[in-house]
């Protein structure tokens, strides 16, 4: 094709500058719109959490089924429209797992009348060395079995993969040398649309414990030397956690939660159906939206051929 007869593209200054100034008004328009909406998003949360929602770390975004207490199949994906409360265990170190079940006992006393509250114990023995008739008569000894509690039986290592990738109990193995389990000290709050709820480690007993130990041997030490303001220097240092409540780190982590969980219950949606339609819009609305924008694009390529065939004859 010789393009040496080609007519030079036509250039109208005028024309690409009004195309520019069009496209910037939008750009900026719809950066507006974004940065608006972003902050007005961040502004909610922040009240929130100043109200006593915890912040949002993930969602349970893949699911997966396992056997129940009564044997039965159920899956993750059954704690939407419900409150959750979920923590690892080993029926072979139930000492190592005492402190989160205290605090569990506390909820299901104070959530008892509300059925929108349920505990889910994981058991981080195989099913196939552990089975579920082993597993009930020892969380009924240790008063862990009321209506409220349910049971996860584990089939290896998938599920523990599940726990540490979509559940964040990060800490999560075994030691090398004994084999005994690190059981997570920890609670995972999980929302009725699935969403986790507290930082990683927010409701990580182990750290509050280590704290509280600390607190108390600098506030011996202090008071040995002779220091009469012990508790309140170290209350400041510790962020007010010392002095609240019954005065231990613990009993304050146990507060937060529940503050976390009250919210929910006044603020939350549990309606089951609604959740899982809310999911299923979200999740084909970018597809949806792509879709309007190629068809848009398709029509506006459309005229200007159009236009310029007009043009032509």
């Amino acid at each position: 094709m010789d393009v040496s007869k080609l007519e030079p593209a036509e250039n109208n200054p005028k024309k690409n500058a009004i195309t520019m100034i069009v496209l910037l008004v939008v750009a900026f328009t719809a950066g507006g719109i974004i940065i608006n909406n972003y902050m007005a998003t961040r502004k909610r949360q922040a009240e929130e959490v100043a109200a006593g929602r915890s912040p949002e770390i993930g969602e349970l975004v893949k699911n997966y089924s396992y056997k129940n207490r009564e044997n039965k199949n159920a899956s993750f994906f059954d704690c939407t429209g419900q409150v959750t409360l979920m923590a690892c265990f080993s029926i072979h170190q139930m000492e190592d797992s005492k402190v989160v079940f205290d605090t569990l006992k506390q909820f299901e006393e104070r959530y008892k009348d509300n059925d929108k509250v349920k505990i889910l114990l994981l058991s981080m023995d195989s099913e196939a060395d552990v089975p579920m008739s082993q597993v009930i008569p020892v969380l009924e000894k240790h008063d862990l079995a009321g209506e409220k509690f349910d049971v996860v039986a584990s089939n290896g290592e998938q599920f523990l993969a599940y726990l540490k990738n979509q559940v964040k109990f990060i800490y999560l193995s075994k030691h090398k040398k004994d084999g005994k389990w690190i059981v997570p000290q920890q609670i995972r709050i999980v929302a009725p649309d699935l969403q986790l709820r507290g930082k990683e480690d927010e409701y990580d007993f182990s750290k509050y414990l280590k704290i509280e130990a600390k607190a108390k041997e600098e506030i011996a030490q202090r008071i040995a030397d002779g220091d009469s303001n012990a508790k309140a220097v170290l209350d400041e240092k510790y962020e007010g956690n010392i002095n609240k409540l019954d005065g231990t780190i613990v009993e304050h982590a146990r507060a937060v939660m529940v503050n976390s969980v009250d919210w929910m219950l006044a603020n939350e949606k549990f309606d089951k159906v609604k959740i899982d339609a809310s999911k299923k819009e979200n999740i084909y609305k970018p597809y949806l939206f792509l879709f309007g924008g190629f068809i848009l694009f398709l029509i506006v390529l459309g005229l200007k051929v159009k236009r310029k065939a007009l043009v032509k004859k």
